[in-house]
C-alpha cells in the first residue's frame, strides 16, 4: 500500500502543498521538510500494514497510540489523561461532585 497515489489530488489535503513545496496559506511545510526532505519518496515507500491499522484506529477513537510511558508524557503535557476511562455510567457520588 502506498499513501500518495491519489493524495496530491485532494484539494483539502496538505499533501499537495508538501509535494509541490509551495505554501498554501494553511500548511506549515517546514516541520515536515526538516524530518523528510523528500516527501514524495516518503509517500512512495510501502506502508507497514499493522502500523497503518494502529494509526487508523487511533484516528477513529481520537486517542493517540503509544505505550504506557508515552501516554504518561502526553497526559502531563496536556494536563489530562488521554487513556480511555471506565465504560458505563459514573457512580452517583462521582456525578454529584462535578
Amino acid at each position: 500500500m502506498h499513501c500518495h497515489r491519489n493524495s496530491g489530488g485532494w484539494p483539502w489535503a496538505s499533501t499537495r502543498a508538501h509535494l509541490s513545496g509551495r505554501e498554501n496559506g494553511i500548511t506549515d511545510l517546514e516541520p515536515v521538510r526538516e524530518r523528510f526532505p523528500d516527501v514524495a519518496e516518503l509517500l512512495e515507500e510501502p506502508q507497514d500494514g499493522a502500523l497503518f491499522e494502529l494509526l487508523r484506529k487511533a484516528e477513529t477513537i481520537r486517542r493517540p497510540p503509544g505505550d504506557e510511558a508515552f501516554m504518561e508524557r502526553i497526559a502531563r503535557a496536556r494536563g489530562r489523561d488521554s487513556r480511555p476511562g471506565k465504560r458505563g455510567p459514573k457512580p452517583r457520588r462521582e456525578r454529584d461532585e462535578r
